[in-house]
């Protein structure tokens, strides 16, 4: 049988929980820099790898210390001890992967991410780098097991991504199919995983079947559905209790779709049987979503660069001067034909047309963020070169229409990424020669 169980800065408890989170649950190993000397065993053999009772050890009482920060129940340790090496195991035979298929993740590349975990946090990286130390993180490993994840990131692009195609048609039924739902619903589901082998006897699905029963008998008894995920599903959110967070109805894998009808909430499904194996899905919460509305605003602008003839200082004197001809009233849409460097926008007079959050570059938009209509900047710099522009007229727009068909197609195709990830790590999983030896 296959079946295996922008100032405020965090407190430094609540950035250990969320580093655990990014980090320690996708990938193994991550050592304590206070880690107590131990008699190696091996736990597991992967292909041509091993995986150590210490580096086990550590992933556990890390992952431990995680959950009891966000106050979630701590599941039996044994199954928690072979959900943690399952996924181990799992990260291991990707990074093998990883490495036959050349994929190498350059210091810059992790020099980045470090910095973006910092900034993300509020944390310079000096300050993140000394947080690292007080929660008793060695900072050289943390780097490693980030180089790690970045890794699995790039191989499972080049594998599963690659492989997942959104059609217009698809994005067409898929709105169709929500018009009837005004309200634009999200669902949050938990969800148990009883994995089959393709080629499982007939015992051994009765086995498996019957396991799916007493799980449901026991949620609906009362027993935590999250504390049984953790204890026996084989879905990669058992660790977080089967949480498949909050997610539109195209988000949802495929066999939950109709589901989410059907179930109230805290309900919980009877048994699904499935080619990979047998699920029960509980419906946590729905929640409906509200219109999109985004302000445009309509801009015109004059662009200069300078050259080795015309010094930084030069054009930005003599944007200046454009801008002080215009307050006196001479027509902006007259002087960005003979001044402005950005040939597309001189020839229509400087006109931007109506612009979004997203379409221009930070600066840009943070300089006309709190124009008036009629109001000109003063020169200000992008990457582009040095800028004046004035601020036409503001509006609010509804963008929800628009905005429903990018989420449909992110829905989608997120949805088939997830399946096929399913299916890809149950398929290296089943290839690959894995040894368990836990006690």
């Amino acid at each position: 049988m296959t079946h295996s169980s922008a100032t405020t800065k965090y407190r430094p408890g609540r950035i250990l929980a969320i580093l655990i989170t990014a980090v320690l649950l996708v990938l193994p190993g991550l050592h304590t820099a206070d880690a107590r000397e131990v008699l190696d065993r091996v736990v597991a053999v992967v292909n041509e790898g091993v995986i150590l009772q210490s580096q086990l050890d550590e992933s556990v009482e890390m992952l431990s210390r995680q959950m009891q920060l966000e106050g979630q129940p701590a599941p039996p340790p044994a199954a928690f001890r072979r959900q943690v090496l399952e996924r181990e195991v799992i990260n291991h035979i990707q990074l093998e992967r990883a490495e036959r298929a050349g994929i190498r993740i350059s210091e810059e590349a992790v020099n980045n991410a470090m910095a973006e975990i910092a900034r993300s946090n509020n944390l310079s990286l000096d300050e993140f780098v000394d947080l690292l130390a007080a929660e008793g993180m060695n900072f050289e490993t943390f780097r490693r097991e980030i180089r790690n994840q970045m890794a699995i990131q790039q191989l499972r692009q080049r594998e599963i991504q690659q492989r997942v195609n959104v059609t217009e048609r698809e994005v067409d039924n898929f709105l169709a199919n929500q018009a009837r739902d005004d309200t634009q619903n999200e669902y949050r589901l938990r969800h148990i995983l009883l994995s089959l082998a393709d080629d499982a006897d007939p015992d051994t699905v009765e086995e498996t079947r019957a396991l799916g029963e007493e799980i449901r008998q026991r949620a609906q008894a009362g027993e935590d559905f999250a504390e049984l995920a953790m204890q026996h599903s084989d879905s990669q959110q058992a660790l977080e209790g089967g949480d498949l967070g909050w997610r539109r109805r195209a988000q949802l894998p495929t066999l939950f779709e109709e589901l989410v009808d059907e179930l109230d909430r805290g309900q919980i499904s009877q048994l699904i049987r499935a080619p990979n194996g047998f699920h029960l899905v509980k419906l946590e919460d729905r929640r409906g979503s509200d219109p999109i509305m985004v302000e445009e605003i309509r801009a015109r602008h004059i662009l200069i660069r300078p050259t080795r003839i015309r010094s930084e200082a030069q054009v930005i004197e003599e944007l200046r001067e454009i801008r002080e001809r215009v307050l006196a009233g001479e027509d902006f849409a007259e002087l960005a034909p003979s001044f402005s460097s950005d040939s597309v926008s001189a020839a229509q007079g400087g006109h931007l047309g109506w612009v979004r959050p997203g379409q221009m570059v930070p600066e840009f938009e943070d300089q006309i963020r709190n124009m008036r209509p009629g109001q000109i900047s003063e020169p200000f710099e992008t990457r582009f070169g040095w800028h004046i522009v004035e601020v036409r007229d503001r509006r609010e727009r509804d963008m929800t229409t628009e905005a429903r068909r990018t989420q449909a197609r992110q829905s989608i195709f997120q949805r088939k990424a997830e399946e096929e990830t399913e299916r890809w790590l149950r398929r290296l999983r089943d290839e690959a020669f894995v040894e368990i030896r836990l006690e």
